[in-house]
């Protein structure tokens, strides 16, 4: 999706960082907006060979490091002044996952490469909400998601699917987390994953309403940054105020669309070729994963890293532009 073509202003876009595994966490970047962004995307950036990748960041954190297996991505939250970035820390007590910046979930996955890095660069891109067109679905009426009422079904009314979506989790503090794509993993709470947090809302949507799922047990948070994702770092919540935005757009507004069908197990070659460069500072990349079953056919994102572990139920697209 173009900027210039949606009639989307220019976003405030940030300078690039260096971020590691074990290193500052978390890196806090100003866009002194005074307001909540409508949009921000963070850009994460790593080198694989002789090659440059660039990846979408977490709007929240997926999972802690009391599981065994690679765990990671950048995640991120954001509020009025300041966006705030978060990568793997490894604690001094009990650390069972081994923390990277992104992966791609190993021999789980298949596609054309493996990923599995614990340096990066990153950056973010800002949005007001000036910036954008006028949504052509907003969220009214206060909604609150929660672990004991963690299931929401939101009717849009468009009659068609919304080519942009975003769900905003606004905590207690001000602090927003962003509802993902896909559930990070599946645990046990009555057996041997007994301690172990389920963090982040996720989201679907078809032609008629936005669907958000939330964990629900006694560990587990709507959103949360913590435990393994940097000292001192503590942030949770149990309930959030949802803000809904969504926006249909016409087929002028896309520098470039491709599809194609998969299914589980499925071998594919996850590379799709281009007529025209990406361009960093003014594409938005989507990746929209449609579940087929009949009678659901809702609209998943894609996730920027493997946000499972090998013994969980998982099931996720790894999004590299």
């Amino acid at each position: 999706m173009h900027g210039e073509c949606t009639k989307i202003r220019k976003p405030f876009i940030s300078s690039w960082y260096n971020m590691s595994v074990n290193g500052t966490s978390p890196l806090v970047i100003a866009h002194q907006f005074n307001e909540i962004p409508v949009k921000v995307d963070v850009q994460v950036k790593l080198l694989n060979g002789q090659h440059e990748y660039v990846l979408p960041g977490l709007g929240s954190v997926p999972k802690d490091d009391d599981l065994p297996g690679d765990y990671g991505g950048v995640a991120y939250s954001y509020n009025i002044t300041h966006v705030m970035l978060f990568v793997p820390v490894k604690e001094l007590g009990i650390s069972e996952g081994s923390g990277r910046v992104a992966t791609s979930g190993g021999i789980s996955y298949n596609g054309p490469f493996t990923v599995s890095e614990t340096t990066c660069q990153v950056r973010i891109r800002a949005w007001k909400f000036s910036d954008w067109p006028k949504p052509d679905f907003s969220l009214i009426n206060p909604l609150t998601i929660s672990t004991e009422f963690p299931y929401k079904q939101v009717p849009h009314c468009l009659g068609v699917y919304p080519d942009m979506v975003t769900v905003q989790l606004i905590l207690s503090d001000g602090t927003v987390s962003e509802g993902l794509g896909t559930a990070s993993i599946t645990v046990n709470h009555d057996g041997s994953d007994v301690g172990v947090s389920i963090c982040g809302t996720i989201f679907g949507f078809d032609d008629t309403a936005i669907t958000l799922w939330a964990p629900s047990k006694n560990n587990d948070f709507v959103a949360c940054y913590r435990d393994g994702w940097g000292h001192s770092v503590d942030i949770t919540a149990t309930q959030a105020t949802v803000r809904i935005n969504a926006w249909v757009l016409t087929p002028t507004n896309f520098a470039e669309t491709h599809s194609f069908a998969f299914s589980k197990n499925s071998l594919m070659t996850g590379t799709i070729s281009l007529s025209q460069n990406i361009d960093l500072d003014s594409h938005l990349v989507i990746l929209e994963v449609k579940d087929n079953t009949p009678y659901t056919r809702r609209v998943f994102y894609g996730a920027g890293s493997d946000i499972s572990f090998i013994l969980a139920v998982f099931g996720e697209m790894v999004q590299i532009p």
